[in-house]
């Protein structure tokens, strides 16, 4: 650069442009071939790499394929440095290495668990034979000094049995016209049905839960307990659930408004469509979750603007979103914008992660590392924040001190990674998208509640993923808002640390026989709170 520089101070002004014109055309060749070279590897990679190094969709479908959701995994999603020293294994020469934890196969063995003490003991006692009783020098018998005491889990394999209700009738022999009286029969969920409440909570806990398919709990209580259920039967009652949970699943989101900060996100669902045949619909799966608080989902036939309208047009407050041109159309007063710095970083992680293998010296490869190391500074004072378990207000002290400093280098760098590339590549795409981005980006730092990314409603996504990819499908339109409020139900319960099957057990049936009037009042949530000895959410 300097030598040009040199060079064009001895030159004409004719011959100044000349040059100028040359340099400009040589770096964009250097772009292109940068570009270029990246595909080829790609490319390559793809190709000839071996299959745990190819790159693809696939993969990151794989994310999707994780059962639960737990507070550590979303809190680390996006982690980028070393965990600290104090959390690291004890060296060798270190004063606590002969208490560190034994290692096998390379990684820290934290010894058996202890079974949990809430679980019933059966005793299994094991006594020696006569002639071991008995001294083997003097012949007299041996005294007992004592039992050596191991505790290994068992259980029962699944059993049905058939509960035989006798109501007894009383009658006048002297007055037939008192007719005759009987106790009335139990309420149930299913009125009138076959089964107990526990059968249909299991065969709803399996499905929305386990993600086991219907037709799979039929085979394996065939199998288990010679019980013959044909899956209408076992998706009627599924649905029957479902429906008493409507309900409930508007007043989560309501819950969810109130708190005036929500994370949205949307998924397809194929579901099975008449006017279809041989191939299944689309429909949509919509999430508004709070973080760290409840989860509605709502199921629509579209992704487009009217089947999130009814539920965010009137909404004040802050939303969280990835950069999907729908949410932009909500910009209605008291509505709050933000966006997701997951989503921002994530195709510099990937090109960063290809490159450092393959063009660990390319311009492109230093321009996504470098954009990934800075915004690794702020997801490493979140960390901070985190672990002290920061309140809003100190939260938002810290960011404003020391977040906000790091937002111009950060977008300094994008803005020369984007000069240094061509539009069309991976690299000009991630930084357009940033950058059309950033005004809801910095507004997180404004506030001292909202969280960086959108790792929250991704995750509620995942179980969602993962059911349909063993229930395939849903089984009609009119079943996926019976579908989304079990969901709803299922994974705010799961959030709040609450047994799903405890909570179903004890609200479906006062759904069931009316004796709820207000469905706010059975949210998880609200179940929680009213729980004796629960803690408060």
């Amino acid at each position: 650069m300097e030598a040009l520089t040199t060079l064009l101070e001895t030159l004409t002004p004719a011959q100044r442009v000349v040059v100028e014109k040359a340099a400009s055309q040589i770096k964009r060749l250097e772009i292109e071939v940068e570009h270029q070279r990246l595909l080829i590897l790609e490319l390559r990679r793809s190709r000839y790499g071996a299959k745990g190094e190819k790159l693809s969709t696939l993969q990151l479908d794989l994310l999707d394929l994780e059962p639960g959701v737990s507070v550590k995994e979303v809190e680390s999603e996006a982690g980028q440095a070393d965990p600290p020293l104090s959390a690291q294994t004890p060296g060798e020469d270190s004063p606590d290495a002969k208490n560190a934890p034994k290692k096998r196969y390379g990684k820290p063995h934290l010894g058996r668990r202890p079974l949990p003490a809430h679980l019933l003991r059966v005793e299994r006692v094991l006594e020696c034979t006569p002639d071991e009783c008995r001294c083997g020098q003097c012949g007299k018998d041996k005294k007992l000094i004592g039992w050596d005491i191991t505790e290994t889990l068992d259980l029962k394999p699944l059993e049905f049995f058939v509960v035989q209700t006798k109501r007894a009738k009383y009658a006048c022999p002297a007055c037939p016209d008192e007719g005759v009286q009987q106790p009335p029969v139990p309420a149930r969920i299913i009125d009138r049905g076959m089964c107990e409440d526990r059968v249909v909570i299991e065969v709803v806990v399996r499905k929305y839960t386990d993600h086991m398919p219907l037709y799979r709990q039929a085979a394996a209580f065939l199998r288990d307990a010679d019980i013959d259920l044909s899956r209408k039967t076992l998706m009627g009652w599924a649905m029957r659930a479902g429906e008493l949970l409507v309900p409930v699943n508007a007043a989560i989101f309501a819950e969810v408004a109130a708190e005036g900060y929500m994370q949205v996100d949307e998924s397809p669902v194929p579901v099975s469509d008449p006017d279809t045949p041989g191939a299944n619909g689309r429909g949509w799966w919509w999430t508004y979750s709070n973080p760290r608080g409840s989860v509605s989902y709502d199921f629509a036939r579209t992704r487009g603007y009217d089947a999130a309208v009814d539920r965010l047009k009137g909404y004040k407050g802050k939303m969280q979103t990835d950069a999907y041109a729908v949410y932009d159309k909500f910009d209605h007063e008291g509505l709050i914008h933000l966006g997701c710095w997951s989503h921002a970083r994530r195709p510099f992680h990937q090109l960063a992660t290809v490159l450092k293998q393959d063009a660990p010296k390319s311009a492109i490869c230093r321009h996504a590392i470098g954009i990934v190391e800075a915004i690794g500074k702020l997801y490493s004072h979140e960390r901070a924040l985190r672990e002290a378990n920061a309140p809003p207000e100190e939260r938002l002290a810290h960011r404003l001190e020391h977040s906000i400093p790091l937002l111009d280098p950060i977008k300094e760098k994008i803005e020369r990674a984007q000069a240094d590339s061509m539009p069309s590549s991976k690299l000009g795409k991630a930084c357009a998208y940033v950058l059309g981005q950033w005004p809801k980006l910095i507004r997180i730092f404004e506030f001292g509640d909202v969280e960086l990314d959108t790792n929250w409603a991704e995750n509620s996504v995942r179980p969602l993923v993962l059911g349909r990819k063993n229930w395939m499908h849903v089984g009609s339109w009119e079943a996926g808002p019976r579908v989304a409020a079990i969901a709803s139900v299922i994974e705010s319960s799961k959030r709040l640390g609450i047994n799903p099957r405890e909570y179903l057990t004890d609200v479906l049936l006062r759904l069931a026989t009316g004796t709820v009037t207000d469905p706010a009042s059975v949210t998880p949530a609200a179940w929680l709170r009213a729980r004796p000895g629960k803690p408060a959410v």
